[in-house]
């Protein structure tokens, strides 16, 4: 008599369970993960901070990444928890002049927790590979430093994520939330230029670029905004803007740059007769043009 042994595989805490995945979709499948450990552990106010090398030191633009579109992606999931924004989090770091990388430390990490009320952090570290880049990630409980949670997972190395990778921010000592761009002490958005502030020396003053913010003023509309390279040119960045929320488009060329703005509805797929069956689409909400400004950060309202 022939025994058959079924083996059964599960994928703890990983993104993908075979091979590596194209960045936006690790850090969609990421996000569920910490989500669900989030909400298991209890934890009820959450922050992302920026990925580091594997010593903790290095910070890149994929690091920042990351960041972003992990703080974008838990705070669209459907949770039991509030996304703190990566803004307000350098704002109440300035004002009691705290730094991220003094966050592990139990006796700041609970000090943070007391002041700004976020009781889980996510941050985490980047293995640059070969063929591909590795990402690993923890939820750390303010009130004890202790992991509540982790995940991991492997992405291509394409031309995007190699172009992030090459692009360093910081490097040695604590890890900011921010390049120094954008004023910390700003009240609120504005609309246009005067939101900004120079910064006198930096990566960004040897390649001509500088930072571009849309604020999201609607309360229910998600925002895709693309922002193009040059004129008439298929190339271009593009941010996903939560309601109430602010993203940046980061070390963008500067000069003037056309933009769009759509979003996601259901669209009738003929105009007669009424009634007629929908389908979702985006939809162009907004058209315009941005002036960015070398080492400035410039905010425009999405009315």
């Amino acid at each position: 008599m022939r025994k058959f042994t079924i083996a059964t595989i599960t994928a703890l805490s990983l993104c993908s369970a075979f091979g590596a995945e194209t960045l936006d979709s690790q850090m969609s499948t990421l996000a569920q993960t910490l989500a669900a450990k989030i909400k298991d552990s209890g934890r009820k106010k959450v922050t992302v901070l920026e990925f580091t090398d594997l010593e903790g030191k290095k910070i890149t633009q994929f690091g920042r990444y990351i960041a972003e579109q992990l703080t974008v992606n838990l705070d669209s999931s459907k949770k039991e928890f509030a996304i703190v924004d990566r803004a307000n989090l350098k704002r109440i770091l300035d004002e009691h002049k705290l730094t991220v990388s003094g966050l592990i430390d139990p006796k700041t990490a609970k000090e943070f927790g007391q002041i700004s009320g976020v009781d889980a952090l996510i941050l985490g570290t980047v293995a640059d590979l070969p063929n591909s880049v590795k990402v690993f990630a923890k939820i750390i409980a303010t009130d004890t430093a202790v992991v509540a949670g982790s995940g991991e997972c492997r992405v291509t190395k394409d031309d995007e994520v190699k172009y992030l990778l090459g692009r360093g921010i910081e490097s040695g000592g604590g890890a900011n939330i921010d390049n120094g761009n954008v004023d910390p002490k700003s009240e609120g958005p504005k609309t246009g230029d005067s939101a900004t502030r120079t910064k006198e020396k930096g990566p960004c003053s040897e390649a001509n670029t500088g930072n571009y913010g849309f604020t999201n003023t609607k309360k229910v509309t998600v925002f895709t905004v693309i922002v193009y390279y040059r004129e008439g040119a298929d190339s271009s960045r593009t941010i996903t803007v939560p309601p109430g929320q602010t993203q940046y488009v980061y070390d963008f060329p500067a000069g003037r740059h056309n933009y769009m703005v759509t979003y996601r509805a259901q669209v009738p797929i003929m105009a007669f007769p009424p009634g007629a069956p929908t389908t979702e689409k985006d939809v162009a909400y907004l058209r315009g043009e941005i002036n960015v400004e070398q080492c400035k950060s410039g905010i425009l309202e999405i009315k």
